[in-house]
C-alpha cells in the first residue's frame, strides 16, 4: 500500500509498497465528511419538553462503500462488558476526522441554554457495530436505554463523560431504523441527573424481571416506554442525540440482506 505522511515541519515521507501484508486504511479518505451534505437535507426533531434535538444528515460521508469495505475487514470483540446495552460485536478504534466540530454546532447551545452544561467535547472513540439480526437478546438489551452511565461515575458535564451519540448506517439494504421514546413511568424522555436515573434504574429493573424478553422491542406498545419518534435506516445516513435521551435500535429478523447483519458506524463525542 502506498504511505505518504507530512509532518508539521515539512519532513516527508512516501512509499508504495510498504505495509502492502497489512490492512491499512487512510482516515481522510475512508471517513471524508461530504460537506455538500449539509447542503441538501439536515432534519431536526425536537423531542419533549425540552426539545432534545436528535439531527438527521443524509449523504454524510463522501466515500461510504469505503467506510463499509472496513466494516466488513475489521477486527471484532463480542466481550459483555462492550456489548452490555447491545448485542452483536463491536470494534472500536480512533478516527482523525471533525467531528468534534460538527458536533458542538449543533449541540453546544442546546446543553448550555437548556440543561445549564458547559459541553467539555472531550475526544470522541468511534466504532463498528455489528449485529446478527437472528443473536437473541439479553433483558437489558430488549428494551430502550441512555448511554450515560450514572453507576460508574459518568454525569452530564462531567469531564471524561461523552453527551452526543452518533450513528451512520452502512447497510445498502436494510428496514428498521432508530427508536427516541418516552419513558411513561417518568414521563421523560432524557434523564439528566442522578435521582432520575435512580428511579428509572428501580423501575427498568422491575421491568425487566416482570418481562422476560429475547427480541428487540421495536414498535411494541408496552407498560415501559412509549415511541414517539422513529429515524429509517438509510445507506449513508447520519443520525445524532443526546446520549441522555431513551432510545434503541429497531429490526427485525429480516432487516437486512448481503449480510443479515445491522451494521453501523458509531461514534461518542
Amino acid at each position: 500500500m502506498a504511505i505518504k505522511r507530512k509532518m508539521s515541519d515539512g519532513w516527508l515521507f512516501e512509499d508504495d509498497t510498504m505495509y502492502d501484508n497489512f490492512n491499512v486504511y487512510n482516515d481522510r479518505e475512508v471517513f471524508k465528511i461530504n460537506d455538500d451534505a449539509f447542503k441538501k437535507s439536515i432534519d431536526t426533531h425536537f423531542i419533549g419538553k425540552h426539545k432534545t434535538p436528535v439531527i438527521v444528515v443524509d449523504d454524510f460521508l463522501e466515500n461510504p462503500d469505503l467506510a463499509l469495505k472496513l466494516s466488513q475487514q475489521a477486527v471484532y470483540s463480542n466481550d459483555e462488558v462492550k456489548m452490555h446495552a447491545s448485542p452483536g460485536i463491536r470494534s472500536i478504534f480512533k478516527v482523525v476526522w471533525p467531528i468534534n466540530g460538527i458536533v458542538k454546532r449543533f449541540f453546544n447551545d442546546w446543553y448550555r441554554d437548556t440543561l445549564n452544561i458547559e459541553y467539555p467535547f472531550p475526544e470522541a472513540s468511534t466504532t463498528f457495530t455489528v449485529i446478527d439480526s437472528a443473536e437473541p437478546l439479553s433483558p437489558p438489551q430488549c428494551f430502550p436505554h441512555i448511554d450515560v452511565d450514572y453507576t460508574n461515575g459518568q454525569e452530564l458535564g462531567k469531564p471524561g463523560t461523552q453527551l452526543i451519540a452518533i450513528l451512520i448506517y452502512l447497510n445498502k439494504d436494510c428496514k428498521g431504523g432508530t427508536g427516541i421514546y418516552r419513558h411513561k413511568k417518568l414521563n421523560k424522555h432524557i434523564i439528566t441527573n442522578t435521582d432520575d436515573y435512580g428511579v428509572y434504574k428501580k423501575f427498568q429493573d422491575k421491568l425487566e424481571k416482570d418481562n422476560p424478553k429475547v427480541d428487540n422491542i421495536n414498535n411494541e406498545d408496552n407498560e415501559g416506554y412509549e415511541l414517539v419518534q422513529k429515524i429509517d435506516m438509510k445507506y449513508n445516513r447520519l443520525v445524532m442525540y443526546p446520549v441522555c435521551l431513551f432510545h434503541h435500535p429497531i429490526y427485525s429478523k429480516d432487516a437486512f440482506k448481503t449480510p443479515n447483519c445491522r451494521i453501523v458506524l458509531g461514534s461518542f463525542v
